[in-house]
């Protein structure tokens, strides 16, 4: 049976399944902390935006340098996560993070959260380039739109 849930709905992935460890080549480590717990005792799913956050974060960091000038800068337009279990203290997870779609002033990132090999939530970031000055989008720059693509067949 086909996977019904929104993201999946949507067709932004291409041939990317956002559940699948192997769909991911960057990945970043998270702690469960005990201050991430909501009174039913799981994970509360505000720091799941968290360990979305750290992965993004650093994969724009490390992986795929976004403009950061005074002119020029990127921001979160969209946020969208299915959950899919829950999580409960203590424990690790993985957080993985994909360049899945490029647009004309956007780049749109697949994210998911792995304990072990099954995915708890997945989901996409939506990130636009704007000019800082006016607060509008503008197109990605052509150089960066060559990394991007390179990310995007990796």
């Amino acid at each position: 049976m086909p996977d019904s849930s929104p993201t999946a709905r949507r067709g932004w992935y291409n041939a990317f399944d956002l559940t699948k460890r192997s769909s991911y080549a960057f990945f970043t480590e998270e702690s469960l902390r005990f201050a991430d717990l909501d009174h039913n005792g799981h994970v509360n799913n505000v720091a799941f935006t968290i360990f979305f956050e750290n992965s993004r974060v650093r994969f724009l960091t490390d992986i795929l340098p976004l403009p950061r000038t005074k002119s020029m800068g990127f921001v979160l337009a969209h946020l969208s996560i299915d959950y899919r279990a829950q999580l409960y203290y203590p424990g690790n997870v993985s957080a993985a993070t994909r360049v899945v779609e490029i647009r004309n002033s956007s780049v749109v990132l697949g994210q998911a959260i792995f304990r072990g090999d099954a995915c708890v939530a997945c989901g996409h970031a939506i990130m636009v380039v704007i000019d800082k000055q006016s607060g509008k989008g503008v197109p990605l720059p052509a150089e960066l739109r060559v990394i991007v693509e390179e990310k995007l067949s990796s």
